[in-house]
């Protein structure tokens, strides 16, 4: 009852508040009072700018040459080529012959491919290589890339057969000298296009 009350009253002063202001309802004079003003007329912008002409960049110069290798690396690179021969020869062997003790040596320690961690990714190739059965892995001769004399880059191709898998494409090796012994720090193997 006392909320109908209320309602009513509202009804009435509302009704009343219409009167005062000269109408009923939304009339034009009730509309004057409560609409916002008009607003300022815009001022006249400036024209825009013309547009600056803007030259074009400079040609790139010719790279840079890259300095003659010192007497002392020239000697090493050999040395160091044979080296990087050798690696690829354990790593392969031990691979083949399903040795995943010395396979896994030939990695960084902190090596970890595709895995979430460096000991999820060393369970998977043990894994992967004990259930191989027969491992057929055969190498191209590899492209090597030096730079300084503790990184080197292996490029070659690789063919691999098991009874589980048989791929050929182009793995690319990239290792580290650390502790006189070089180490695969990252792997990437490129499938070829099947036919």
């Amino acid at each position: 009852m006392v909320q109908h009350a209320n309602k009513v009253r509202q009804g009435l002063t509302a009704g009343l508040v219409a009167l005062a202001m000269g109408g009923t309802g939304c009339s034009h004079t009730m509309s004057e009072v409560f609409d916002a003003p008009e607003p300022p007329p815009m001022e006249q912008e400036a024209p825009p700018a013309p547009p600056v002409a803007i030259a074009p960049p400079p040609a790139p110069s010719a790279p840079m040459p890259m300095p003659a290798p010192s007497a002392a690396q020239a000697a090493l690179a050999p040395q160091a080529e044979r080296s990087l021969r050798e690696f690829l020869d354990g790593w392969r062997n031990a691979w083949a012959e399903r040795d995943i003790a010395a396979y896994l040596q030939h990695y960084h320690p902190d090596f970890k491919g595709q895995a979430a961690s460096p000991e999820q990714w060393r369970a998977a190739r043990q894994r992967i290589i004990s259930r191989a059965g027969e491992i057929e892995l055969q190498l191209g001769q590899p492209e090597i890339r030096l730079e300084g004399s503790d990184r080197a880059w292996l490029t070659f191709a690789q063919r691999y057969r098991s009874k589980a898998l048989n791929d050929e494409g182009i793995k690319q090796l990239q290792l580290r000298r650390t502790d006189g012994r070089w180490l695969i720090e990252q792997e990437t193997f490129t499938p070829n296009r099947r036919k």
